[in-house]
């Protein structure tokens, strides 16, 4: 039995039995911690926000360039039915 109590550790039992310090240290990171991680997560934000920039810039191309293409092509189709309607004037 005494074997076993001396293997065993104290507990604290209270907030007063564990120092200031330590509990201070394991409860908030240090600040040289904290800016690491605010560091990167303002450069993944930037990178993103460019990122999103970027695509809405080609959006807006592509969008123009389906734009013209859907121009074009109704006055294919317009150029076409055109043609047929002047074909069917045409006896053979």
């Amino acid at each position: 039995m005494s074997l076993i109590k001396s293997r065993l550790t104290r507990t604290a039992q209270s907030s007063s039995d564990i120092p200031t310090a330590v509990a201070t240290e394991r409860i908030s990171p240090h600040n040289e911690e904290i800016k690491p991680a605010v560091s990167q997560a303002k450069t993944t934000t930037s990178m993103l926000q460019t990122y999103k920039c970027e695509a809405q810039e080609r959006i807006k191309e592509l969008n123009n360039k389906l734009q013209q293409q859907e121009h074009k092509l109704k006055e294919t189709r317009d150029k076409f039915t055109a043609y047929r309607d002047e074909m069917a004037d045409i006896e053979v």
